[in-house]
């Protein structure tokens, strides 16, 4: 049959439809076998031809916009998403230094954001509010869809309500309660996990009032569990409190007056939904989840800086005993906001340990040509990097070396009026525009509270020398919560009380 041209086979079978089914008609089974073979080899093949180019129309752009560490169109993600989290530093430098003043898309594995320089921020803020949205980027780095707290992508109503008094004497008791008191022996102490707690304090009395905040049993959700039915049960345990409040203050006009965010989100709503008992829990959850950790990681951050360089420790003390005695042991807000030297070491830890390296994610609402020709589509994810700015060093001389004083001595008149919670400095650290950070003011005042406390009362060593490691995923940037720093309290101190 080999040797027999397929043509001449095809001739030699005479055949009707009716004498196939009555198998009066027999095909050799070899010439079967031999069209089976091909005709399976010709549907792989177009499969793959049609998955190819269908993939690589998905994962190709045609707007002239480079992509970085994204090697070649159809690289699988996973190998974006590992290079990105375990080295997504480098990846910034390398693009920033490449690209400098340009737009590129960052493929992060999970989403392909554009990366703009930081000079179209003006220009983005000027856009109409519907034209771009940072509440659903939001959702998205928070994984809203795993944890619950997408319910940002519906309200903002936290957000206009989030300020509120500083809780200094709760933070103080606090203090008392979880540092050590011994003044002969050091002791190894976990930072991060203590300073939770006195935030905390501070939170859920700004969020709850009392006597609901002073509840032992008050679930807090400061750590993202890594099962999700764990979380969901602690949502649970927090509905059982906010649920049955929120009712309670619906039901008795004058406890809508109490000054804390639930009773202010409630006095303010615009909607049934903004006082629905189940939206409020989300929200409050938000709150307390997306500002507890990350400001005890910083206040651990700017005590480990300072230990590091004890002189610099040594002049910021001297500060806040000097203001003790000025204000006479009354520390009020304006007694804070004039502490000049520790503002700017806050400022200087933050630039080089920021939250995020990546800062003003916003995802696009509608089409936009920004001022220079770049087109912006609906639905792509926006983002600068804030790190690249924090490391050029046209903006911050020696942007590697640690100089606590950077901002007070660079220029004082701009540092006074552009105070580590302003939205002014070049490295964007609370965002920008009428979404920058909302709790900026909480966690600027919160974190001097507790800094001016333990720095004024207490000594502090390194855990075998060495500073704490400042660790990156992806672009967050955290120190470990069972890092550990040794502590002494001071047998002369400025006995500061709140």
């Amino acid at each position: 049959m080999s040797s027999i041209s397929l043509l001449n086979v095809f001739d030699s079978i005479s055949f009707s439809w009716k004498d196939f089914h009555s198998s009066k008609v027999l095909i050799p089974s070899s010439l079967f076998e031999y069209h089976t073979k091909w005709m399976k080899v010709a549907l792989t093949a177009s499969s793959i031809l049609c998955t190819i180019y269908l993939l690589h129309s998905h994962a190709s752009y045609n707007d002239n916009i480079p992509t970085v560490n994204r090697r070649f169109a159809l690289e699988p993600r996973i190998f974006v998403r590992l290079r990105w989290a375990f080295g997504s530093v480098k990846i910034l430098d390398d693009a920033y230094e490449k690209y400098h003043d340009r737009a590129y898309r960052l493929a992060r594995g999970d989403a392909d954001i554009i990366v703009l320089p930081s000079r179209f921020i003006n220009e983005l803020n000027r856009l109409p509010q519907h034209f771009i949205s940072s509440r659903k980027s939001h959702s998205k780095s928070l994984t809203g869809y795993l944890n619950g707290m997408d319910v940002v992508q519906t309200t903002n109503h936290h957000v206009k309500m989030l300020l509120s008094r500083p809780a200094s004497q709760r933070i103080q008791s606090t203090i008392t309660e979880l540092f050590p008191r011994d003044t002969d022996s050091w002791n190894a102490v976990e930072p991060v996990n203590k300073i939770v707690h006195c935030i905390s304090q501070a939170i859920t009395l700004s969020t709850f009032g009392p006597p609901i905040c002073d509840n032992p049993k008050l679930p807090i959700l400061v750590w993202l569990l890594p099962y999700k039915w764990r979380l969901e049960q602690s949502w649970k345990n927090l509905e059982d409190f906010v649920v049955p409040e929120v009712e309670s203050r619906k039901a008795d006009p004058n406890r809508v007056k109490e000054p804390n965010l639930i009773s202010w989100m409630l006095a303010e709503a615009k909607t049934d939904g903004e006082t629905d008992g189940y939206m409020l829990t989300r929200l409050v959850g938000s709150v307390i989840a997306g500002g507890t950790y990350s400001s005890a990681a910083f206040v651990t951050g700017v005590i480990a800086d300072l230990i590091a360089h004890p002189h610099f420790l040594d002049e910021i003390r001297e500060e806040i005993r000097q203001k003790n005695d000025e204000v006479q042991g009354n520390w009020d807000q304006s007694a804070f906001n004039n502490l000049d030297k520790l503002d700017s070491a806050m400022k200087e830890t933050s630039r080089l340990a920021p939250g995020s390296l990546l800062v003003y994610s916003r995802v696009m609402e509608n089409d936009c040509t920004l001022s220079n020709g770049l087109e912006l589509k609906k639905g792509q994810l926006i983002t600068t990097s804030g790190h690249s700015a924090s490391m050029d060093p046209n903006v911050f001389p020696n942007p590697e070396e640690y100089d606590a004083l950077r901002a007070y001595n660079q220029d004082f008149e701009r540092h006074r009026a552009q105070p580590f919670r302003s939205v002014e400095g070049e490295d964007h650290r609370w965002g920008a525009g009428r979404w920058a950070c909302p709790g900026r003011y909480i966690a600027s005042i919160v974190s001097k509270i507790i800094l001016v406390k333990l720095l004024d009362e207490y000594d502090f060593e390194f855990v075998g020398g060495k500073r704490p490691k400042t660790s990156v995923m992806h672009e967050f940037v955290f120190i470990d919560p069972a890092t550990k720093i040794m502590m002494r309290r001071k047998k002369q101190n400025s006995g500061i009380m709140y």
